[in-house]
């Protein structure tokens, strides 16, 4: 028997018997009373589930029961929340991660069913499966990308009354083994800095300006001739270049826009050594301008082709690995220079708030994290200074 105030009849379609279970929804403009409707196959089930969502709607939480999916969802979302405020790197990036991870898994799962267990189950997985293409499962930074995009997506699903709750809110993710960084020792710095001193390459500017100042590929490469002030020898960094996948998916375009985050705008002093290099350097593309004419880059790039062209990331990449393969330094990529100067900064002494604000880290603890065995070493190194006193 229905308990009392629970509207619960039998209800047949076709030549299956259900239990159908009515709720008043609200009034519609005439006044008449909306009711809305579920269906299970048993009648405790559907007296539970009208139990809940009278105690929902006295709670003012209620949300129509929609089905909308996970994959409609986020897609949804991506196109109508987050296309012009994502940077088209990270929209690519997002867009990737529903397509690929979500979309076949928990893709076609009703948004307002999906549950944490769900959630943890499939992170779980992926955190362990091993990817067709790549032999390897998902990285910790992957699975973090992918939590933040959920929990980000899932607010905005809340604010739109699809759901009263954040599944992804509480997502347990796998602790990241920590990577060694690769920093090259005095020893190899100095063979390499040999090496470009004495060499030809109108490139050997990219290796002063990474190890002088820790700037990022893509700063180099959207760096100008603008963004160097000689008087007070100084560089200005604002923008950041870099290849990225289209929006519509097909091909890939030449991208350059301010820095990811703000602190990443800021102002380097340049040292002496890079100095004179750049001077050199402008020398050179200087004479090459006039030659060229009116052919010439406009944008004026500092790291550049003989027409002035803007040398890409990928390129930067196969040039460092000309410079290092000819003085066989192994297992070294471009980012690990502005691990360098990071590393010989705080050798130095230089404190790790000024570091921060040179590398554009967004906080200081993206650089204490970082650096930490850093600064551990050299503070050992400054106690045994003491020693002489016992």
């Amino acid at each position: 028997m229905p308990r009392k105030g629970l509207n619960i009849s039998k209800y047949k379609k076709g030549k299956y018997d259900y239990w159908r279970g009515r709720y008043e929804k609200g009034i519609d403009s005439r006044g008449r009373m909306i009711y809305g409707e579920i269906y299970a196959k048993t009648y405790t089930e559907v007296e539970e589930r009208l139990i809940k969502i009278q105690n929902d709607i006295n709670a003012n939480t209620f949300i129509e029961p929609n089905k909308i999916t996970v994959s409609q969802w986020l897609n949804r979302w991506l196109k109508t929340y987050k296309n012009d405020s994502l940077t088209q790197s990270t929209y690519i990036s997002y867009k990737g991660l529903i397509e690929n991870h979500i979309m076949p898994v928990i893709g076609d799962t009703r948004l307002q069913t999906l549950s944490l267990d769900m959630l943890q189950d499939f992170f779980n997985k992926k955190a362990v499966e091993v990817n067709k293409r790549t032999k390897k499962p998902l990285s910790v930074k992957t699975l973090k990308n992918m939590k933040t995009m959920l929990v980000t997506a899932f607010k905005q699903a809340i604010i739109s009354d699809i759901i009263h709750r954040n599944p992804a809110e509480y997502i347990t993710l796998p602790k990241a083994e920590k990577r060694e960084m690769r920093v090259l020792t005095r020893e190899e710095q100095h063979q390499l800095i040999d090496y470009i001193k004495g060499s030809y390459s109108r490139f050997k500017v990219l290796i002063f300006l990474a190890l002088c100042t820790g700037m990022r590929e893509g700063e180099i490469a959207a760096l100008t001739w603008n963004d160097i002030d000689f008087n007070r020898n100084v560089i200005i960094v604002n923008k950041t270049l870099m290849r990225v996948q289209k929006k519509d998916g097909k091909g890939t375009e030449i991208k350059i826009t301010p820095p990811k985050s703000q602190k990443s705008n800021r102002v380097i002093p340049i040292q002496a050594i890079l100095l004179t290099e750049l001077k050199k350097h402008y020398t050179r593309v200087a004479a090459e301008r006039l030659l060229v004419g009116s052919a010439y880059n406009e944008k004026m790039y500092v790291v550049c082709n003989e027409l002035g062209g803007y040398i890409e990331p990928r390129q930067i990449q196969k040039i460092f690995k000309g410079f290092t393969a000819a003085i066989s330094l192994v297992d070294v990529n471009f980012h690990a220079l502005r691990h360098t100067f990071a590393t010989r900064a705080v050798e130095s002494g230089m404190d790790i708030k000024t570091l921060s604000t040179l590398l554009g880290h967004s906080d200081i603890q993206t650089t204490l994290n970082r650096y930490a065995h850093t600064t551990d070493e050299h503070a050992r190194s400054e106690i045994e200074k003491m020693s002489s006193l016992f």
